[in-house]
């Protein structure tokens, strides 16, 4: 460990990598206090196109039988299909 330290590169590295270890660890406990402030998925399902939920939020599309907003699910699954597919092109 000492060793690695030593070297310019290898204290960069281990520096970088503690940070960002440190984040992430921030980032899901964080995510975890989001979760347990969500509301009731219950409410949000099967929500039609165009339509409000119980807490003002549009769907254009609606939701689906998990209360998951449609139009979200169809955005980033075109993100992903793009990424893939315009560098292969």
């Amino acid at each position: 460990m000492t060793r690695l330290l030593r070297d310019r590169r290898g204290a960069f590295g281990f520096a970088v990598l503690t940070r960002r270890g440190r984040v992430r660890y921030r980032r899901a406990a964080r995510d975890e206090r989001r979760s347990r402030a969500q509301h009731d998925i219950v409410a949000t399902r099967f929500i039609p196109p165009l339509s409000s939920d119980a807490h003002g939020v549009f769907h254009p599309l609606g939701t689906d039988r998990f209360g998951r907003d449609v139009w979200t699910r169809l955005v980033y699954g075109a993100r992903i299909s793009m990424g893939v597919g315009v560098p292969r092109s």
